[in-house]
């Protein structure tokens, strides 16, 4: 496999104007300009968004221009209209009258989690049709994985339970945990669409039994959680 260039071909002057000092330092700095941006890109795979080279603005030309995937909002905002009779107090509002309130605030996530985002959707390794193992890999990937980065921390997998066309998804309460819940609520994170995702959030415990095992508790109860 052949490397990318490392050292440009430089620009030079003609002999006659190799004794100009000026012109020869004006080409001297245009090839170190050069070099640099032949540095920056050897030094920054496009391809890869869990560089650290690539955040900011080019992550987001990355995520959204390469595959497709823009940077998420984090929103607590709810909104409500009311109009017609039988929606509010009488007196409360005029007569064929409607009323709309919103509250909440937004933000737009940061590299970080944006970066959970792409490689929840773009991650190949778990192949192609979802089953539990594939869905809770994702979980501990966003959860644990800062950066987009694969870690699959084994101490408390993800509660996975399946009742109708509603999977319930019950992890350890956090930030991330919290943002993960509302991008499945809002489908910014991928999920088969016949199903609906329902994220429970709780506070888990480790104790040990009498035999030396590890046991992840919920509220003072032992459960059994599937490490496949």
């Amino acid at each position: 496999m052949s490397t990318p260039l490392q050292t440009i071909f430089g620009a030079y002057l003609y002999d006659e104007y190799q004794t100009d000092e000026n012109l020869a330092a004006w080409w001297q700095a245009r090839n170190q300009l050069t070099q640099g941006y032949l540095d920056w890109w050897n030094n920054t795979p496009l391809g890869v968004y869990t560089s650290p080279q690539v955040s900011g603005a080019l992550l987001d030309w990355i995520g959204q221009g390469i595959y497709g995937i823009p940077r998420p909002v984090i929103s607590t905002s709810s909104t409500f209209f009311l109009a017609g009779l039988n929606q509010f107090s009488l007196n409360s509002i005029d007569l064929n009258g409607n009323q709309f309130h919103q509250s909440g605030t937004a933000q737009v996530a940061d590299d970080d989690i944006y970066r959970r985002v792409l490689t929840w959707w773009l991650w190949r390794g778990d192949g192609p049709y979802m089953n539990v193992t594939w869905l809770k890999r994702r979980v501990m990937r966003f959860l644990s994985g800062a950066n987009g980065s694969d870690l699959l921390p084994s101490e408390a997998p993800p509660s996975i339970a399946v009742s109708g066309n509603t999977i319930t998804i019950t992890v350890p309460s956090s930030t991330e945990a919290s943002i993960m819940s509302d991008f499945l609520a809002s489908n910014i994170l991928l999920f088969p669409f016949p199903y609906a995702a329902a994220v429970s959030l709780t506070t888990y415990e480790q104790i040990t039994n009498e035999s030396g095992d590890v046991i992840t508790t919920e509220n003072g109860y032992a459960l059994m959680l599937d490490q496949s």
